[in-house]
């Protein structure tokens, strides 16, 4: 079965947002907080991972992406090197165009990913096609 479970919970998509190192321990609890607290009238709280999914989208905390994959249990490669990986644009025989952003910079850029066998080495190469401001 691998790394890659469903996740069927808020919990389970905070421990994976926080493994990921999208997120850090405080940061996925404020969030949880105030989707709490931003229901607190409603009854009964709308407690399912979608409206969750939802509220951090809306709050900028996670692209709808990067919540997709953490549904679909993937915690992994949302960074390389100094880029964090934020949308995957097109996907085609070992080459994967992502939106990323550049952490060094915080400007975005789009990425070439080339992932063995069709890389020239063992790892994952990757280029800058370019640089948005």
């Amino acid at each position: 079965m691998g790394d890659h479970r469903d996740v069927n919970t808020i919990e389970e998509l905070v421990e994976l947002w926080v493994r990921s190192k999208l997120a850090t321990e405080q940061m996925a609890a404020d969030h949880v907080r105030a989707y709490r607290e931003n229901f607190l009238d409603s009854s009964p709280l709308p407690d399912t991972i979608t409206a969750f999914c939802s509220y951090l989208v809306s709050a900028g905390a996670l692209t709808p992406w990067q919540c997709q994959m953490l549904r679909n249990g993937k915690w992994k490669g949302f960074y390389l090197d100094r880029y964090e990986i934020v949308d995957q644009l097109r996907r085609e025989d070992g080459l994967i165009q992502c939106l990323a952003r550049d952490t060094e910079k915080d400007t975005y850029v789009q990425l070439s990913i080339v992932t063995p066998p069709h890389a020239t080495g063992p790892r994952v190469q990757y280029t800058v096609d370019r640089e948005f401001s």
